[in-house]
């Protein structure tokens, strides 16, 4: 397992074909095994940069390592980061349309799956051993010094089959649960996909408005003089 971390200098058009090869594996079949897109992230550095603009402060990562070996038995499948402090810690859970939320015997209302507290569950294990060693030279050398903003991303599931009230528990989740003064976003991924879309979206925009030629103001008109309109040519001078 890796355990260090990668740098990364964000290439927008890099991130854009990584973005098309997540859409296309999302259209690909409905449900999708955990290893599918433990592969495609392995594969997509930019992409995964960007994970860090959906938690936290972390924003688009400038450090990724995957399979990243925390102290004693405990490894993440993600970790981002950037020089200010701010890491986050990535769960990639299968993309399952019944992963998040199933119905159990008559109940209408819907329970967690096994699946999903399993995902979230390592999340508060990851925490809390990091809570233990936050003192020793190894978490020093992979962290820094001081005080260090960790957040959790729990990637899980489809949006198939989650009705309204559904993705209203998921989100209330994401907004109201903290671990520890953690935050742990909880996020299908389609979902996922829309965000990062959108970001690209506005990435481009703002690429193109700085790049697009300056148009010449246009001159403003003459002020006017008393009894003259403006631009009007100068009254005719006395023939006397």
């Amino acid at each position: 397992m890796s355990k260090a971390f990668t740098e990364v200098t964000f290439n927008l058009v890099q991130f854009k074909k990584e973005l098309d090869q997540f859409r296309d594996l999302l259209n690909s079949k409905q449900a999708l095994p955990e290893r599918k897109i433990q592969k495609l992230f392995k594969a997509s550095l930019h992409l995964t940069a960007h994970l860090g603009t959906t938690v936290g402060n972390v924003g688009v990562a400038q450090q990724v390592a995957y399979e990243f070996q925390l102290l004693g038995d405990y490894g993440a499948d993600i970790v981002i980061g950037d020089p200010n402090k701010q890491f986050c810690f990535v769960e990639l859970e299968s993309g399952d349309p019944d992963a998040i939320l199933v119905s159990v015997g008559k109940k209408s209302t819907k329970e967690w799956a096994r699946r999903f507290e399993h995902g979230f569950s390592q999340i508060v294990d990851w925490f809390c051993h990091l809570d233990d060693f936050k003192k020793t030279d190894r978490f020093h050398k992979n962290f820094g010094h001081g005080h260090i903003d960790f957040a959790g991303l729990l990637l899980i599931g489809r949006n198939e089959g989650l009705d309204t009230d559904d993705l209203r528990r998921l989100r209330w989740r994401t907004h109201k649960v903290v671990v520890d003064s953690h935050r742990v976003a909880c996020v299908t991924y389609d979902d996922l996909y829309q965000e990062l879309r959108e970001a690209y979206e506005l990435y481009s925009a703002a690429i193109k408005t700085e790049t697009a030629p300056q148009q010449t103001p246009p001159t403003p008109p003459t002020p006017a003089k008393e009894g003259v309109a403006p631009n009007d040519p100068p009254p005719p001078k006395d023939a006397s």
